[in-house]
């Protein structure tokens, strides 16, 4: 009993309300918005032009029905030279495509990431400082893995005792939504040590110290995004199912993600 009365005043200590509304007030905010927007937008340009590309390079292959296609071949050496030509095209912009929109995500993102983490920790950026980023963020997924079968353990779980009924479906759309949070501010939490130490590896061990020694902060801190994110949620419930819900929601879920980012900064931050 007293130790939860400890955790709510700990939520309800004045300073972390400070940071919760000081947070909110960033123009940092701003700048890592249109920074994840550029990425989005630069991504979604480079796959459609690659989509056109292939969708161009396979109107000869649309053109023969499968079933004629071996008559075809065999009584015509050039329709056969001619889709084979074709087929080459179509799989060399398949594959150098593939490469280009792997590769050009990582540095994108690895740059967009570098220019946000910066500005929030107040370090300039270099080239040095930019390939590491690289690096960083190729190791990250294996460091998150954890996170993701333990999710879909819990998930399957929830899913199969909390669905039957209206508001047990609510519960289970909470429970969802406690849990999802807790990615973005694993993320944040080991980009922020990254970008503190600019040390690949050590940057990890970096990170889950800071976990053991923020521990108290970290609570609050998820108990306040949780909080945002219901709201944002009941927000969006309340527009209803009107034309532009999906933009809405789009940007809605870029500004907190962006908020997000600088509140943990902040609470790992405050001593």
């Amino acid at each position: 009993m007293q130790t939860k009365v400890v955790h709510i005043v700990d939520l309800m200590d004045v300073k972390m309300i400070q940071h919760y509304i000081a947070s909110l007030k960033q123009a940092k905010i701003l700048r890592g918005f249109f920074l994840d927007i550029l990425f989005g937008t630069i991504i979604f340009v480079l796959a459609g032009i690659i989509g056109f590309l292939l969708q161009a390079k396979s109107g000869a292959l649309r053109t023969i029905p499968l079933q004629n296609l071996k008559e075809q071949l065999l009584s015509s050496p050039e329709l056969a030279q001619a889709l084979t030509t074709d087929l080459q095209g179509f799989l060399a912009i398949l594959i150098i495509g593939i490469l280009i929109l792997t590769v050009g995500s990582l540095l994108l993102f690895s740059l967009t990431r570098s220019l946000i983490w910066n500005n929030i920790l107040n370090k300039k950026f270099n080239k040095k400082k930019f390939w590491r980023w690289n690096t960083f963020l190729i190791i990250l997924p294996f460091h998150v893995l954890p996170y993701f079968m333990v999710y879909f353990f819990i998930k399957s779980i929830v899913n199969a005792f909390l669905s039957s009924t209206t508001f047990l479906a609510v519960i289970n759309a909470f429970l969802s939504l406690a849990l999802i949070i807790l990615f973005p501010i694993l993320i944040f939490i080991l980009m922020y040590s990254f970008t503190h130490e600019y040390r690949v590896w050590q940057s990890f061990t970096f990170a889950y110290e800071l976990i053991q020694k923020k521990w108290s902060k970290i609570k609050c801190l998820y108990v306040y995004a949780l909080g945002t994110a219901i709201i944002l949620n009941i927000i969006i419930f309340g527009l209803g199912k009107i034309v532009l819900i999906p933009y809405i929601t789009g940007v809605l879920f870029l500004l907190y993600i962006a908020w997000l980012r600088i509140y943990v900064a902040k609470m790992l931050n405050f001593s």
